[in-house]
């Protein structure tokens, strides 16, 4: 399983696969995504007032491609 702050997530000086800066994206985005994803590989909960994301049923072999799924599910969003 992969684990991360969302609030880091956030601040990465990284783009998704439609060239958005995550940087212009809000955690609303963030929730809406793993609302939205059908094949529900990611969950939010919430640790010492902190929003997390984690990746579910994962093995650690398989946290590159999780990461790599919602990188791409990230895309439909505009800033």
């Amino acid at each position: 399983m992969v684990m991360a702050k969302v609030e880091d997530l956030l601040k990465l000086n990284m783009k998704t696969f439609a060239n958005i800066p995550l940087r212009s994206l809000t955690v609303d985005n963030i929730k809406e995504v793993v609302r939205k994803d059908n094949k529900q590989r990611f969950s939010l909960f919430e640790k010492n007032r902190e929003l997390l994301i984690c990746t579910n049923e994962g093995h650690s072999d398989e946290s590159f491609l999780r990461i790599y799924q919602f990188l791409h599910a990230l895309s439909e969003f505009s800033p």
